[in-house]
């Protein structure tokens, strides 16, 4: 792979013999740290085609585009069918405990308002199709059927859930939220998002979900949220209950395949 990111670096006018460092990744793309003198930025390569209902690199870079401007993302740099470079952005990735400050929820609030108030984007995400997604995956692994699972489905493709579909990041969590402290103050503030590949119009609810879920925010923290991102105005809980559990359907799937995934990989 080490080549691959030397040959990919050369595509990219500028970036030709820049160092580079790996960053981890996920199931679909590895990640690497680039420098070039004080130049700094994040190359992502993808394991293999990006099919629906992943993003395509451009729809990718389109929504981080979108959400640079108003200040929420870093600059994209370059984009091909197979990977993407963009600048990185400096501040420090949230961690679960900064999540059960009231200020933070309060600064997260409103960099979800300003998200999602950025003009409609040119693609979806579709909690449906994520789950017709996996349980596709989940056949072709033959993966012995559970009711958990069934359950999961199910729900998915009952639900619907409530309000306009709005710009979302989709993976909201702590990691993905950069923040930075301005010198001399003792206010950290959230200044945007990093991993954008599940960007696309949605329920802003399902934002809203993802962090209460993913971070266990006890019932005075999701207050503190909610009511930081909604102000005067009020959404029933069961609305957003339902966003939560359209989540954990999505998490729980997504541990299916993945457990499936390394049980086939197994000796």
């Amino acid at each position: 792979m080490s080549a691959d990111v030397a040959g990919f670096l050369k595509r990219i006018p500028g970036w030709s013999g820049a160092a580079y460092e790996p960053l981890g990744g996920g199931t679909m793309n590895r990640s690497w740290r680039v420098t070039d003198g004080d130049r700094r930025a994040v190359l992502k390569l993808d394991a293999g085609p990006r099919e629906k209902p992943y993003n395509s690199r451009a729809e990718e870079a389109d929504a981080q585009r979108e959400a640079q401007a108003a200040g929420l993302a870093a600059e994209v740099l370059w984009h091909s069918e197979q990977g993407i470079l963009t600048e990185w952005l400096d501040g420090e990735s949230l961690s679960r405990r900064d999540l059960t400050q009231p200020p933070m929820l309060d600064s997260i609030a409103a960099a979800l308002r300003c998200l999602h108030a950025l003009p409609a984007l040119g693609h979806v995400y579709d909690p449906r199709a994520w789950g017709a997604h996996y349980a596709e995956r989940l056949r072709l692994l033959n993966a012995p059927p559970g009711a958990d699972v069934d359950a999961a489905l199910e729900l998915l493709r009952e639900t619907r859930l409530p309000g306009p579909a709005v710009p979302c990041h989709n993976d909201p969590v702590a990691g993905n939220l950069v923040a930075r402290r301005p010198p001399g103050s003792e206010a950290v503030t959230v200044i945007g998002f990093i991993d954008w590949e599940y960007a696309g119009n949605n329920s802003a609810l399902f934002d809203l979900a993802g962090l209460i879920a993913e971070h266990e925010l006890n019932p005075e923290q999701r207050r503190r949220l909610t009511s930081a991102y909604f102000g005067p105005n009020t959404v029933p809980d069961a609305d957003i209950d339902s966003a939560i559990a359209v989540y954990r359907a999505l998490v729980l799937l997504w541990e299916a395949t993945r457990a499936a995934t390394t049980g086939s990989a197994a000796p």
